[in-house]
């Protein structure tokens, strides 16, 4: 008998809407075995709080490590770092998950992110002043543009147990590092200290002889497989939760340029793994009840009264991704998500409690814009009267129309819809919010089964079956 299932996790905003506990949350109520992250790497920032008072934020763990037996595998779409990944086993074992790292899993031809990479990356955005991209500072986009450019000459997890390759490697990246900063940043990494700190280390002598024993030390207690593994993994019995890392609307295809991240944010990644799997695929899509930001970028429904009244003690002012940003339930971009992924099977809605003491709730379900609705018809149309219902791309569009969209949301204004709330202090009244939802579920055509009402799994309402 076929009991083989597969559940797919994907954000549909800007990041941050919850996809680490509604990963911990679907593998202790569906009984996973594995959660496969598909994308993204080090960067990911998926905080989970247990019902017992424990509390980690994953970044190259399954979000669902603190469920016992369930396995991690990080898939070849994954950028690895493999010192972070020691600490984060670390951190773990004081939260006491002490076996994290023997049910954790890399496929071989996941790629390395260095020190080299994590310094550009740094010097990059530092050089851009106000008119920062957004980033974390944790080299994913300098990875990507260098395997781009270089796939011979990068890293990756194979090459950690071979000291030869390693240090072949590593030198051609110190060179490339070399070229990049005198071309671009000469100034820059000697005026600003930390930056000068990091580059004097990264280029002295025996920097990558130390650096590449350091990763063999860390790859000896790796499990590395390959694709005969993944093919066995995808026929085992049971559930198994692909966990997406960022936003839809952060998606280097489908988000709004230059303000984008170097990694397929929508289903792609997992649903090119699962070409021949032959169990059921259900889809589940990821939003807050409210919409939120980190760092530049358009962000059409933001408030700067919901920013002060809806503070993020996990989302804080970074030094590379800048504000954490608030805003109200964004229909319109919502709506964009969905279409960008092809549709979902089932929303999960979170963070319902933080609308606690709000009398109404408020939700854009129009743009008003100043767009030229017959110049910009693939994009962000809009009716005489100067509303839009729907951002719309199509295949024809290229980076360049994505940055002409991006600077027609920074001008475009929510036309919003209001919703009375009532929830009483800490207890979830599922009851009290079914207006809030079934607006949700109207504006996006698409039904919500999953209910946040707290930062922990028995917090979490099925109000309607998955399947």
């Amino acid at each position: 008998m076929n009991d083989r299932r597969a559940i797919l996790v994907a954000d549909l905003g800007y990041g941050d809407s919850g996809k680490g506990i509604t990963i911990d949350t679907l593998a202790r109520t569906h009984i996973a075995h594995t959660v496969v992250r598909y994308n993204g790497g080090a960067q990911a920032a998926h905080t989970v709080v247990t019902p017992d008072g424990r509390s980690h934020t994953f970044s190259q763990f399954g979000s669902a490590s603190f469920v016992s037996g369930v396995a991690t595998y990080l898939s070849a779409h994954m950028l690895v770092d493999p010192i972070a990944l020691s600490n984060e086993e670390t951190f773990l074992e004081r939260v006491r998950v002490f076996d994290a790292l023997s049910r954790h899993f890399i496929h071989r031809d996941a790629r390395i992110v260095s020190p080299y990479a994590k310094l550009i990356n740094k010097l990059r955005e530092h050089a851009r002043r106000d008119a920062r991209h957004g980033s974390c500072g944790m080299g994913i986009g300098e990875t990507m543009r260098f395997w781009k450019a270089h796939p011979d000459e990068t890293l990756y997890l194979r090459d950690l147990s071979d000291v030869r390759t390693l240090k072949r490697k590593l030198l051609f990246q110190l060179e490339y590092s070399r070229e990049i900063i005198a071309a671009n940043f000469p100034l820059l990494v000697r005026s600003v200290p930390e930056l000068k700190d990091e580059w004097d280390e990264l280029s002295g002598s025996g920097y990558i002889a130390k650096l590449a024993e350091r990763y063999v030390a860390v790859s000896s207690a790796l499990n590395c497989v390959d694709e005969e593994w993944e093919s066995t993994l995808l026929q085992k019995n049971g559930t198994i939760l692909f966990e997406g890392a960022q936003g839809v609307l952060l998606d280097e295809r489908y988000g709004f340029h230059p303000f984008t991240t170097w990694s397929d944010t929508t289903y792609a990644n997992a649903d090119t793994m699962l070409g021949g799997f032959d169990g059921s695929v259900t889809r589940l899509g990821v939003l807050r009840a409210y919409a939120t930001r980190h760092g530049p970028g358009p962000f059409v429904t933001e408030d700067s009264m919901l920013t002060g009244r809806l503070p993020d003690s996990h989302n804080m002012f970074g030094e590379w991704q800048r504000e954490f940003r608030v805003g109200w339930f964004d229909a319109v971009a919502s709506r964009y998500a969905l279409r960008a992924v092809g549709g979902v099977d089932a929303l999960a809605i979170t963070n319902l409690d933080r609308l606690e003491g709000l009398s109404e709730w408020k939700i854009a379900t129009r743009y008003k814009t100043t767009t030229d609705a017959m110049r910009n018809l693939s994009r962000l149309p809009a009716d005489r009267e100067g509303i839009a219902r729907d951002i719309v791309r199509t295949k024809e569009d290229d980076e360049e129309m994505n940055e002409d969209l991006a600077k027609e949301l920074f001008k475009a204004a929510p036309a919003y819809e209001s919703v009375e709330i009532a929830i009483p202090p800490k207890v979830a009244d599922v009851n009290s919010m079914t207006p809030v939802i079934e607006k949700i579920e109207h504006e996006l055509d698409t039904r919500v089964a999953l209910l946040g009402f707290g930062p922990t799994s028995n917090e979490k309402y099925w109000r309607k079956s998955l399947f």
